[in-house]
C-alpha cells in the first residue's frame, strides 16, 4: 500500500469514529452510552431476560437503541412506577405496551406510534366472531377494571346479563375452553401470547371490526415509547428509527415473531 493510500485510509478510520461518537452522543441518556428503559415484565410486550428485554416493545426499543449506538439497560419495576422514574431522570424511557393519551403527553414527550393496539375477539378456533353484532345470543366476557366493561355494557344485546367478569385471565380462558363463554376481550398481544405459549388451548384472536359502542375499534390506540420533557432530542431520534423500522419491514417481522402478524396491527 502506497503511502498515499495509508493516509486516506486512516482519515477515513478517523472521519468513522468521529462519526459513531457523534451519533453516540447526539442523545443524552442518563448514564452515557446506555438508554435506561423502565420496564415491568409484561408479556408479550417486554421482560428482562439476561440483562435484555425480550418481547414485542423489547426487541423494538432494543433495535432503535442500537441505531442510536446506545446499548440498553433495563429497570425492573411496577407499571405505576414507570413514568415517575423518566420524569424523575431515573430512567430514559419506558415501554410495555404503553398507549399515547393527551394527559400522558403532558408529563412526558411520547414518540410517534409504533403499532396499533387491537381490541379482539377470544375465542375458540372453531368459533367466528369478529363483529359485535355476532355477539347476539352469545356470552362475551372480560377481567374486572377492564375499560371495555362500560362499552360492552351498552350494547343492548349484551347489557349485563350477557356480560361475565373475572378477575384472573385464567378464570377467564377456562371458561372459555368450558364453553361457558363465547368469546372474551382481554387484548389483541395477550391473545396472540397465550395462543402462541398454550397451542392445547386451541384458541385464536379476531380483531373486532369498527362500531358505534366500542370506539377504540375506530380510533385506535397505538404503542408509544417516552422521555423526560426536557429531553426531546430522545424522542425525535426514536421517531427516525421507528420510521425507517416501519418502512423496512422491521416492526412488522417482530410482531410475526408473537403471532401479530395481522395487517389490524400495523401501522404506516
Amino acid at each position: 500500500m502506497r503511502l498515499r493510500d495509508i493516509a486516506l485510509a486512516s482519515t477515513l478510520c478517523l472521519t468513522l469514529v468521529v462519526t459513531a461518537h457523534a451519533q453516540t452522543s447526539a442523545v443524552k441518556t442518563v448514564k452515557p452510552g446506555v438508554l435506561t428503559v423502565a420496564i415491568d415484565n409484561d408479556m408479550p410486550y417486554c421482560k428482562e431476560e439476561g440483562g435484555k428485554i425480550v418481547g414485542i416493545d423489547g426487541e423494538i426499543i432494543t433495535a432503535i437503541a442500537s441505531k442510536l449506538g446506545l446499548k440498553v439497560e433495563p429497570a425492573v419495576m411496577e407499571w405505576a412506577a414507570e413514568i415517575q422514574a423518566v420524569q424523575s431522570g431515573r430512567a430514559d424511557t419506558n415501554i410495555c405496551g404503553m398507549a399515547f393519551t393527551a394527559e400522558r403527553a403532558k408529563t412526558v414527550n411520547l414518540s410517534d406510534g409504533a403499532y396499533y393496539q387491537v381490541s379482539e375477539f377470544t375465542q375458540l378456533k372453531d368459533s367466528n366472531i369478529k363483529s359485535i353484532e355476532d355477539l347476539k345470543g352469545k356470552t362475551v366476557g372480560t377481567i374486572q377494571g377492564y375499560f371495555y366493561i362500560p362499552n360492552l355494557k351498552k350494547i343492548p344485546w349484551v347489557g349485563e346479563s350477557n356480560l361475565k367478569l373475572y378477575n384472573t385471565i385464567d378464570a377467564a380462558i377456562q371458561d372459555l375452553m368450558a364453553k361457558r363463554v363465547h368469546a372474551l376481550l382481554l387484548g389483541a398481544p395477550t391473545s396472540a401470547w397465550l395462543a402462541t405459549q398454550h397451542p392445547e388451548w386451541n384458541i385464536k384472536y379476531e380483531p373486532i371490526q369498527g362500531n358505534e359502542y366500542m370506539p377504540d375499534t375506530v380510533n385506535k390506540a397505538y404503542t408509544v415509547f417516552s422521555s423526560r420533557l426536557d429531553n426531546p432530542a430522545l424522542v425525535k431520534a426514536m421517531n427516525e428509527q421507528i420510521a425507517a423500522m416501519k418502512k423496512d419491514g422491521t416492526i412488522e417481522k417482530i410482531m410475526t415473531k408473537y403471532n401479530m402478524a395481522n395487517p389490524a396491527f400495523l401501522m404506516k
